[in-house]
């Protein structure tokens, strides 16, 4: 079963309490992968992260314009793979075959 870690930093990495949890396919109401299953310390270096890279990282460098130009190019990516987004999205919020949603149960 494939799994994903989280992406903090820059980097992939495993929980620091080095727990997974199961995310299930709706449609088929079974599991199709593990998801790292962040602790308090994980969503503090990743805040810390944010925060480093915001005002000292790269983007702190870029004039108002730049970011604009690069917001515009992610919108411009997220339009050309708007097809595959909605159907991945789709798939993850399908009610099951016994007709109750996904999302009203977590």
């Amino acid at each position: 079963m494939q799994r994903y870690e989280m992406f903090i930093d820059g980097e992939s990495r495993k929980a620091t309490g080095g727990e997974w949890f199961p995310t299930d396919n709706p449609y088929l109401g079974a599991p199709w992968a593990e998801i790292a299953q962040g602790t308090e310390q994980d969503v503090d270096d990743a805040v810390r992260a944010a925060h480093r890279a915001l005002h000292t990282g790269p983007w702190a460098e870029l004039t108002a314009s730049a970011r604009g130009a690069l917001l515009r190019r992610l919108g411009d990516t997220i339009a050309a793979n708007a097809r595959r987004l909605a159907e991945t999205e789709a798939a993850a919020t399908r009610p099951s075959s016994s007709g109750t949603s996904p999302r009203a149960s977590a």
